[in-house]
């Protein structure tokens, strides 16, 4: 037990933890210690909740970065523009008043939070108390139904004062947030 105690001092003598050495110093008054003693807990208790939220967004929530490298075998002077989607009330009311869905039933947030994804969806696990839900959990059959097509979000398009077809140069990319519309890019359809 002595060895051990002996390791254990050093280490917070030599450790780079701020704080630790306070602690450990024989030579501190209880005031120092418990003064050090409580930042330390406190980082702790704060790390450990930081690592554990972190390990959980990876395990539930991962998303794959990557280093983009396709742009070295493509040279161009414009950048490439893309238009999305956000929520648009009007739009998406319309379409639910075809369901018959009150303003606050857990399938009209399901719809809302894949629909116009932000990263979370907070009703997928009350779908399990929805009966009904069942046939309108068809992710490809509301993207198209509840989102815009190109011929709907592109008014006019002009480049050096001539009109072009939106839609022949905005193609089709998808993202995490849905279907956006972008020219200029290698990544479209």
């Amino acid at each position: 037990m002595e060895f051990f105690k002996k390791r254990v001092l050093l280490y917070g003598k030599k450790s780079s933890v701020h704080g630790l050495r306070y602690l450990v110093d024989e030579n501190n008054s209880y005031l120092i210690k418990i003064f050090w003693l409580i930042p330390i807990i406190l980082s702790s208790i704060g790390s450990t909740y930081i690592f554990i939220r972190s390990y959980e967004a990876y395990v539930y929530n991962s998303i794959s970065f990557v280093t983009e490298t396709t742009y070295l075998n493509w040279n161009t002077s414009f950048p490439a523009v893309s238009i999305c989607e956000v929520w648009y009330k009007n739009k998406y009311w319309e379409r639910l008043d075809k369901y018959n869905l009150t303003s606050k039933s857990t399938l009209q947030e399901y719809l809302s939070e894949t629909v116009f994804f932000t990263g979370q969806c907070y009703t997928c696990d009350k779908l399990r108390d929805c009966p009904d839900c069942d046939r309108y959990i068809n992710l490809t059959k509301n993207l198209k139904e509840f989102r815009y097509k190109c011929e709907e979000i592109f008014v006019k398009c002009l480049w050096n004062d001539e009109p072009f077809n939106c839609c022949d140069q905005f193609l089709p990319l998808e993202t995490e947030y849905g279907i956006c519309y972008t020219i200029n890019s290698l990544h479209t359809r």
